[in-house]
């Protein structure tokens, strides 16, 4: 993979974070159907159903959700985008 191809996952990937902290469901079009998350409270999840998930329950305790892009650590590794 290139810089080129990296960069323009690190790209999708903070498009994705944007629309998650401005509530856009649109966020939910960036991502394959084979998406695996881990999040803490919510454990692991595949497929975007269980995104959809974890998303509406992370929402539903929180006003609101703004991520830092500066202290982010994106890692990108061929079809991988660990964040």
């Amino acid at each position: 993979m290139n810089e080129e191809q990296q960069n323009q996952r690190v790209a999708v990937v903070k498009d994705y974070f944007r629309k998650l902290d401005s509530g856009d469901s649109s966020m939910m079009d960036l991502l394959t159907d084979d998406i695996q998350i881990y999040f803490p409270k919510f454990g692991v999840g595949y497929g975007k159903a269980e995104v959809a998930r974890a998303a509406q329950g992370m929402m539903s305790t929180l006003q609101k959700i703004e991520h830092d892009f500066e202290r982010m650590n994106i890692l990108v590794a061929g079809d991988h985008v660990v964040v």
